[in-house]
């Protein structure tokens, strides 16, 4: 795939993503969600650091990272930050993905605050809908500024 070849996108989040398809295979399925968010977040957090750069105002990227509780972009605050600041209505464009990323975050809280036991199904859902999202954040970003 052409992203993987630009530096911007480096392998950070693409190795978390490969990690939680292996702890899926290996039936870690609780650690194969949460790992897939941190993929998630990572690729957000690339992406709004990299707008704010070419905008002319990554002087924002550090306060704004401090303001936030993180870059779940599933939090209305980081995807209403995320959305100014890209002009992308990610919640928007695909409702029922939206809706099932949604889910996904709920699951990964699930596992991490209440300690859901996931199957592989959870495991698969959660992986395929943040592949949705990563796909759709990237393909915005280029067609913004490449």
């Amino acid at each position: 795939m052409a992203f993987a070849l630009d530096p911007l996108w480096g392998s950070r989040f693409e190795v978390l993503l490969e990690a939680a398809k292996r702890l899926r295979n290996d039936r870690h399925h609780e650690a194969a969600i949460v790992t897939t968010q941190t993929a998630c977040e990572v690729c957000t957090e690339l992406v709004l650091t990299e707008t704010f750069r070419r905008r002319g105002i990554d002087y924002l990227s550090d306060p704004l990272g401090r303001l936030l509780p993180n870059y779940n972009i599933g939090n209305d605050r980081v995807r209403r930050v995320y959305e100014a600041a890209t002009n992308d209505s990610i919640a928007a464009v695909d409702k029922l993905r939206w809706q099932r990323f949604k889910q996904h975050v709920k699951r990964r809280n699930d596992v991490v605050h209440s300690g859901l036991k996931a199957t592989q199904a959870d495991a698969d859902a959660s992986i395929a809908v943040v592949e949705e999202i990563i796909e759709h954040i990237r393909k915005h970003y280029y067609e913004t500024w490449l």
